[in-house]
């Protein structure tokens, strides 16, 4: 998914542009009108048709609405929505869904001045974090560039414009969560919890997963995590050493199924010895964790 050089795509506005569509029955809608009657306030005055119609064609490009010479309607992942009124949650865990999805040729790095990232290659680094150590919203400390000190900037994200528009996906989509710092300001951090909720939810009460059946099955619905190849792509890329390696798992992904545990979601089972099915997991206090299986609960 290519944001970095549209900032003006915003999950809102295709949230807008869905349930307007939505409350039409679905039916095509001529694109000149959908961009005359949708544009959104943006700091106070009317978003700028040009903005609407980059939105629409993104909104395309990730198959939540096709376009055909009679205009625009929702594609069939929004469709299949019943009711009139999609909500937000719904509409973002399918946004979040299409936006995982690899593109024709793959997800693309920046690897001239000249090209810019994919979103999901941004993600797999970020998701590379710890969990519990915040990272400055405006990327600086004390006057330095934290993204540049680690080859994320100019590599991942070329400017504070570009990492202003992560930051606004990665929220709505459950990747990022903010946390106010009298200290430091706005603090964010990585996160998969909500992610890995919808995940749960797609299985029945009471299957149980091998501890490394699991893992396989999360890197397969999430392809930027720790341990798949988009992961090892970008750190070769920005040589990140992500505390998630030689099989083992990182620190973001061991906190969100501990959290989904105390939210009594899953059920954990720690094993002590070293079966071919346990998985070791690297913990937010950079303690080694060794699990067996998890229920659903």
């Amino acid at each position: 998914m290519k944001i970095f050089t549209r900032p003006e795509c915003q999950p809102s506005v295709l949230f807008v542009v869905s349930r307007y569509m939505q409350r039409h029955e679905n039916a095509w809608i001529s694109k000149s009108d959908l961009i005359s009657r949708l544009r959104p306030l943006n700091e106070n005055s009317l978003r700028a048709e040009s903005d609407v119609e980059t939105n629409l064609t993104l909104g395309v490009e990730l198959d939540l609405f096709e376009e055909g010479d009679q205009g625009i309607r929702l594609a069939k992942a929004l469709r299949s929505i019943e009711g009139m009124n999609i909500s937000q949650v719904a509409f973002l865990e399918i946004l979040r869904n299409q936006v995982l999805k690899a593109p024709d040729g793959g997800f693309k790095f920046g690897d001239d001045a000249s090209s810019n990232c994919d979103f999901m290659p941004t993600l797999a680094w970020w998701l590379g974090l710890s969990p519990v150590e915040g990272f400055p919203s405006n990327r600086k400390y004390k006057g330095k560039n934290l993204l540049e000190a680690v080859n994320v900037e100019p590599k991942l994200v070329k400017n504070d414009t570009q990492w202003r528009a992560f930051n606004r996906w990665a929220i709505h989509l459950g990747f990022m969560r903010t946390q106010k710092s009298r200290k430091s300001g706005e603090l964010i951090f990585p996160t998969l919890v909500t992610p890995f909720d919808s995940f749960f939810k797609s299985f029945s009460k009471g299957e149980v997963f091998k501890a490394k059946t699991l893992i396989k099955k999360l890197q397969k619905s999430f392809p930027m995590i720790d341990g798949t190849n988009l992961a090892k792509e970008v750190d070769e890329f920005i040589r990140f050493d992500r505390p998630g390696k030689d099989n083992r798992i990182g620190p973001v992904v061991y906190d969100a199924l501990r959290i989904l545990e105390e939210k009594g979601k899953i059920k954990i089972s720690s094993a002590s010895d070293k079966a071919a099915d346990n998985q070791v997991f690297q913990s937010p206090n950079l303690e080694l964790e060794t699990i067996s299986q998890i229920e659903v609960r």
